[in-house]
């Protein structure tokens, strides 16, 4: 499957490094040891984070209604995701930078591999959709023919991780959800 990412910006990269630096979190310490012994890291893939409630997607079925509320990067070292960092838009022109490690940065290697043996005929934009009712995340594929989710962890047994669910399929799943509370 062929994907295609949001633009580079040195600013935001800038400001991930920034952040990275005064964050006093051990985890942002160690990845900033890296980028100081310049070790071969690089922050890539950037793509949009939307978020959804349920309630959109089950009343408007309609991903207009989504809200774009930043930018994420991946954390590479030697081939290997190692974090995920966001640009998140806090509202009155102020972003905050937020890291994740471990489980939720990992993720993302099983997903590129899934989508590199999936051949569509379509060119497909790379963002992600998160649905905080539901604590779910899902690879968000847009081409102008069609529109796939992939959930990047099971949340329910109709709803798996690492399945390709075209649009329609995953809207009736989110219906059938049960809320978190």
């Amino acid at each position: 499957m062929k994907l295609c990412f949001d633009e580079f910006n040195e600013s935001e990269i800038a400001r991930i490094r920034l952040g990275i630096r005064q964050n006093g979190d051990h985890k942002n310490r160690l990845i900033d040891g890296l980028i100081k012994r310049d070790k071969p890291i690089s922050i890539t893939i950037p793509h949009k984070i939307y978020h959804a409630s349920v309630e959109t997607i089950i009343t408007r079925n309609n991903v207009s209604d989504f809200v774009c509320v930043g930018k994420q990067y991946l954390i590479v070292n030697e081939h290997q995701v190692i974090g995920v960092v966001g640009l998140i838009d806090s509202g009155k022109d102020q972003v905050s930078v937020k890291m994740n490690y471990g489980e939720y940065a990992h993720v993302y290697k099983d997903l590129f591999v899934l989508l590199d043996k999936i051949e569509l005929p379509f060119e497909f934009n790379f963002s992600i959709l998160k649905i905080p009712e539901l604590y779910l995340n899902c690879a968000w594929l847009v081409a102008k023919e069609e529109q796939f989710f992939v959930p990047l962890k099971t949340v329910s047994p109709e709803l798996e991780a690492f399945t390709l669910y075209k649009m329609k399929d995953f809207f009736r799943k989110i219906n059938t959800l049960p809320l978190k509370t």
